[in-house]
């Protein structure tokens, strides 16, 4: 049975519905948001306002987004790419943060690695109804990214993922390119992680290590007594 959960849980996005009754990944007490997908201003999707908003990010101070840690660059995959964590868990409630400068912050972070191959990490355990951003913040997320950011992104890796993720995805799943769905792979537990990415050298929060403790417990199956 655990076998199978693994299974599924590093399924992509091909079939989001694939994870659908893993009883391990759901967290039923999680709000999930269903705001329009047409929400918050233009989508930037054209030359000339990507370059206007690049232009913007060099030079605006990141100090108070980045004291969060919320994204992290260190450590490289299994196959030599430089590696981008994102951690849900040190995101502060909505009112602390401005999500269009951790938008921007994202972009500034990752200007340097976009002109070859990388990978993110998303550790999804911590986000809540508190902090969590909209679905309309999402797609314009996605849309703000151009090409290079796109095409040069080889695998976007998601660990422990949970039922109000796999709903958010399903519901952005028609902007979403096939190429791009085709690179995400939930993972269940760091361990499945560091099959792909050396655990190691990543930057995790403590909760997200506790809470992975607590996954791994659930789907080892416990020691069968030898009779005597």
């Amino acid at each position: 049975a655990a076998a199978a959960a693994a299974s599924a849980s590093s399924s992509t996005l091909q079939n989001p519905s694939a994870l659908a009754g893993n009883s391990l990944l759901l967290e039923p007490d999680e709000d999930v948001p269903f705001e329009s997908l047409a929400e918050g201003p233009p989508i930037l999707d054209d030359v000339s306002s990507v370059q206007s908003f690049d232009s913007t990010v060099s030079t605006e101070d990141f100090a108070d987004v980045e004291r969060y840690r919320i994204l992290d660059l260190t450590g490289l995959d299994r196959e030599g790419r430089p590696v981008l964590t994102v951690s849900a868990a040190n995101m502060p409630p909505r009112e602390q943060l401005d999500i269009d400068k951790l938008l921007r912050y994202m972009r500034h972070t990752l200007k340097d690695i976009v002109q070859s191959d990388y990978s993110i990490v998303y550790l999804h355990h911590g986000m809540n109804s508190e902090n969590k951003p909209s679905l309309g913040w999402l797609r314009r997320m996605y849309n703000s990214f151009d090409r290079d950011y796109k095409k040069n992104l080889k695998a976007l890796f998601v660990v422990h993922p949970t039922q109000f993720f796999r709903i958010m995805l399903t519901l952005l799943r028609p902007i979403i390119s096939s190429k791009f769905c085709k690179k995400i792979m939930f993972l269940p537990t760091l361990k499945d992680l560091d099959a792909h990415v050396p655990v190691s050298g990543l930057l995790i929060p403590g909760g997200v290590k506790q809470h992975d403790a607590e996954v791994q417990a659930d789907i080892t199956p416990t020691p069968t007594p030898t009779p005597t």
